[in-house]
């Protein structure tokens, strides 16, 4: 998705918030994210 973490929360059809917490929880950097 590029990066766009409300892009990818939309296609795994999750809140963008969850995503984001799931993000921290796992410690991905922005760059491991694109």
């Amino acid at each position: 998705m590029g990066g766009h973490r409300g892009k990818a929360a939309a296609l795994l059809a999750i809140d963008p918030k969850t995503l984001y917490r799931k993000i921290i929880s796992y410690a991905i950097t922005p760059a491991e994210f694109r």
